[in-house]
């Protein structure tokens, strides 16, 4: 998985697996921290990402995958890739 962090002034880390990591299908990814993150080049949140869960529903090798965002009520939306 590919990504670019820029970083706010309170935290100037984001978690995200490792280089070359093969994230599993069907499984829940969690990113945290605060920031804009990127993930190949385009910017895919700008929030407080502590407790984003996302869903993979899709992934292709480890720099590309499209990501559902679960809700309070256990059902997912869209979240982008």
């Amino acid at each position: 998985m590919k990504s670019e962090f820029e970083p706010s002034d309170v935290v100037k880390t984001i978690d995200l697996p490792p280089e070359g990591y093969q994230i599993p299908f069907d499984q829940v990814a969690t990113f945290s921290g605060w920031g804009q993150m990127k993930i190949d080049g385009e910017l895919k949140a700008a929030t407080h990402l502590q407790g984003l869960n996302l869903l993979i529903v899709k992934a292709k090798h480890d720099s590309y995958f499209r990501g559902m965002i679960m809700g309070d009520d256990g059902t997912f939306g869209e979240a982008g890739q």
